[in-house]
């Protein structure tokens, strides 16, 4: 028999311009509508506890990392039978949910997101998301559940407008910009290996957040733009006090370079996934840089594999000079209260 449940979650919503700052409104509504398939095993009887579980800690991940200026509030509908298989594609999968949601008697006139989760498709295998709807497949028989990190990655890119994922930048020279004379640099689509829109388990990056306004150059939370040399705090980035949670430099080849100080608070403490070095990301500052979006650079040589950056982060007393030779950053201190970091423009000398 189908079930109604209702789960009111906090998370973000909405698409701002670049640069505009974003304000805590009404909620936007998001439905998650569980489906299965004729002829497979139902589900277990835990199925939609979790699923009200998992939308709460989704809820309260994107409330964290937008320092609570987001609101969705989300219900759980389910869990249907639709007259579906394998062979159905994403947009099969959208159309029988919402009907059958609304064949129970469930007006969807209020909601302006949808997470379809479905058992496994030719279409989708793990998850999906984009500005239509966000998908997550399980095995048929729902002998398992999606992660909550498949759920808040998908969420990222079709409640979030976050189309493009997290990259890395790796570079054939070991360098973090490819900086000795014949050198290559690849960029890999997940290879920003801390961020949940990568590969990772952590907030967005700065630039990220910076696009959809949640940081901004003069609010309480502030990606602040850095054009003369000198000594710059940064505060703890996922903490919610306010402070400088990015520093933005531009070289003078027209790079940006974005650095944030990363450390074990809140949902940031489970970014040690997949064999990041945890002394070594919350032990330094990570800089990203705007290439193709955002790219994580690997300040230190890593034993991973070349397509994943384990040691990313510039430890103290170390420095980074732009392959132009004209602007450095150096770490000066690192603690829990925050990371001092000097610039320079000009020169490579820390």
């Amino acid at each position: 028999m189908s079930r109604y449940l209702r789960a009111a979650v906090i998370v973000a919503a909405c698409l701002l311009p670049a640069g505009q700052r974003a304000h805590a409104t009404a909620p936007t509504r998001l439905a998650a509508i569980v489906v299965t398939f004729p002829g497979l095993s139902a589900p277990p009887d835990g199925t939609m506890d979790w699923m009200r579980s998992v939308m709460a800690q989704a809820g309260a991940f994107y409330a964290e990392q937008s320092y609570g200026q987001f609101a969705l509030s989300s219900d759980v509908l389910g869990v249907y039978t639709v007259p579906l298989d394998a062979t159905a594609n994403r947009t099969a999968v959208a159309t029988a949910a919402r009907q059958a949601a609304a064949d129970a008697g469930v007006d969807l006139s209020p909601y302006a997101k949808f997470l379809y989760v479905s058992p496994a498709t030719n279409s989708v295998r793990g998850g999906y998301g984009d500005l239509t709807g966000a998908w997550i497949a399980v095995e048929s028989d729902y002998v398992a559940v999606p992660s909550l990190r498949t759920v808040v990655h998908e969420l990222g890119h079709h409640v979030l407008g976050f189309l493009q994922h997290a990259h890395g930048l790796l570079c054939t020279d070991a360098t973090p910009f490819g900086s000795t004379p014949g050198a290559t640099c690849a960029v890999y689509d997940y290879g920003d290996s801390v961020d949940v829109m990568g590969g990772g388990w952590g907030h967005a990056n700065g630039l990220l957040k910076r696009q959809f306004g949640w940081l901004t150059d003069g609010g309480a939370w502030q990606a602040r733009t850095v054009t003369a040399s000198g000594d710059y705090a940064l505060a703890p980035y996922a903490a919610a006090e306010p402070g400088v949670k990015t520093l933005l430099a531009k070289s003078k080849q027209g790079f940006t370079y974005a650095l944030e100080y990363r450390q074990a608070v809140g949902f940031d403490a489970s970014i040690p996934y997949g064999g990041v070095s945890q002394p070594n990301v919350f032990g330094g500052v990570l800089l990203h840089l705007a290439l193709n979006g955002s790219e994580l650079l690997r300040m230190n040589p890593g034993a991973a594999s070349p397509s994943f950056i384990d040691t990313p982060a510039l430890l103290v007393g170390q420095s980074f000079c732009d392959r132009d030779g004209r602007l450095a950053f150096t770490v000066l201190s690192a603690s829990p209260s925050g990371a001092s970091v000097r610039v320079r423009f000009g020169h490579c000398v820390p």
